[in-house]
């Protein structure tokens, strides 16, 4: 962020506090006080009159390629894809290395159809101006795994984790991709990364224990199914491997309880077709629990 969006956060914290703004902050033009009142309208909820001052400081100063930058992140937020990008475009075209600008058409572009290579240009042109900006390699990386481009993807959230270190979404989608591409050291090495930063993951929780019980580690599995439903108790993936876990190990008991836990929360759910897979599986594992009954009796009233 330069010195001018610094001024301008700077007055709005200022006049949203009731506090003189800083002269070294102050901007009397015109059209900054206006983009000043509609940074303030965003921040308050109201979005009318926020569009409102933006096009009011647009009229009085055209070249103002924050308002206009400003104008179409309003647009970007409401799914106006079409006027959001003319707003980015105009923000670019008064200043050309607005890295943010660029970005954000970047990202309208691999949510349309057909202009996924105008997108990955308009990220190049924002790694020109700010190579370290993880955001953009993550984003960047979802569009290549979008399209089944899993290499390329990697290499955008390495880039990612490289400029942010803790980066922890960018780590869960690296070890998702390795898994699509079944390098599962490769991938267990990522959600670990995940676990390390962010102790309460539990869809990096379940993707490890997954790993571990594709690879026969039940043990490991075991515990870090655990650790998921400690953290999220109403995890469904969670309950329902750790019932599979056990079931391989052969504690039928403790693999129908956790059947009957995940069948549960598919019905809490509304999901009744969940609920039937769960009770045909505790029928597999022990015909004879009353689990089973419970179960069926739940599904059918």
């Amino acid at each position: 962020m330069n010195t001018k969006h610094h001024i301008i956060l700077i007055c709005c914290a200022a006049l949203l506090a009731g506090l003189p703004v800083p002269a070294a902050a102050a901007d009397d033009s015109p059209a900054r006080r206006h983009l000043i009142m509609g940074l303030i309208y965003a921040i308050k909820g109201m979005p009318d009159r926020e569009e409102a001052e933006y096009k009011k400081a647009i009229s009085k100063k055209p070249d103002l390629a924050e308002a206009h930058f400003a104008l179409g992140f309003l647009y970007a937020q409401n799914n106006m894809g079409k006027p959001a990008k003319e707003q980015f475009e105009a923000a670019i075209k008064y200043k050309p290395n607005f890295s943010l600008a660029y970005y954000n058409l970047a990202i309208i572009c691999f949510a349309e159809k057909d202009s996924f290579d105008k997108g990955v240009e308009y990220m190049q042109r924002v790694f020109k101006f700010k190579p370290d900006y993880p955001e953009a390699h993550f984003e960047l990386g979802v569009a290549f795994g979008g399209r089944g481009e899993l290499q390329k993807a990697i290499e955008e959230y390495e880039e990612a984790v490289k400029y942010k270190p803790s980066f922890w979404r960018a780590y869960q989608n690296m070890g998702t991709t390795y898994l699509l591409m079944k390098q599962y050291q490769k991938a267990a090495s990522c959600f670990r990364k995940v676990i390390e930063i962010k102790r309460d993951s539990p869809s990096a929780l379940v993707n490890l224990g997954n790993i571990y019980l594709q690879t026969g580690v039940l043990d490991q599995a075991i515990e870090s199914y655990k650790a998921a439903i400690t953290a999220q108790p109403e995890h469904l993936k969670a309950h329902y491997n750790l019932g599979m876990c056990y079931r391989k190990s052969g504690d039928t008991f403790a693999a129908v309880e956790h059947f009957f836990l995940a069948g549960q929360i598919c019905l809490k759910n509304g999901d009744k077709a969940g609920a039937q897979k769960c009770l045909e599986v505790i029928k597999e594992t022990d015909p004879n629990s009353r689990r089973y009954t419970e179960l069926q009796d739940m599904i059918n009233s």
